[in-house]
């Protein structure tokens, strides 16, 4: 059975919630075409995703509506480690044409995106990131994926009455130990 079918009869059964899916398809050569789940925007490009010369991340393209895109990790090595995917069996898996995906956190970044190679192009997913899982699949197998950002994380504050509440806990301790030195 075709595995985009297995995704949609899936997907109604409830197996894997809400989500939606996206596919693509590349042009030329055969063309191949991706599903990543949990994304509602797909981009597939034909040649290398990679980030050095000649790859079409070292251009600093326009995806999505974002530049500045920076690589995050790959599954077979590679990226900064901003974000990972979640252990061995989060990554998906070199050579096969479909499986699952997770990614252990996004670490405060709000544009994130999975690329997945096979043939002469790739399939890149902008990701809800309220999701760290869902199921991919490819025409083709599978030559490697990598997830890539683009922003700086945004970090939460810490609320003004709970720092002054440390702070002045911290005090009353060094208070404390100093009165009962003496």
């Amino acid at each position: 059975m075709n595995k985009l079918v297995l995704l949609i009869i899936a997907g109604f059964f409830g197996f894997i919630g809400a989500a939606q899916a996206a596919t693509c398809t590349t042009s030329g050569g055969g063309g191949s075409m991706f599903t990543l789940t949990v994304s509602s925007n797909a981009a597939c490009i034909s040649g290398d995703n990679d980030a050095g010369a000649g790859g079409f991340f070292a251009s600093n393209p326009l995806l999505f509506g974002l530049s500045g895109w920076t690589l995050a990790d790959k599954n077979d090595g590679g990226g900064n480690g901003n974000i990972l995917f979640g252990g061995s069996s989060g990554a998906p898996v070199n050579g096969a044409t479909s499986g699952s995906w997770s990614i252990g956190s996004y670490s405060g970044y709000s544009n994130v995106l999975i690329a997945l190679k096979a043939g002469s192009g790739f399939g890149a997913f902008l990701l809800d990131v309220t999701s760290l899982s869902g199921l991919w699949s490819s025409s083709k197998d599978l030559s490697h994926a990598s997830i890539w950002y683009t922003g700086t994380p945004s970090v939460p504050s810490v609320p003004v009455p709970a720092a002054g509440l440390l702070l002045l806990g911290g005090l009353g301790m060094f208070g404390a130990m100093r009165r009962r030195k003496t």
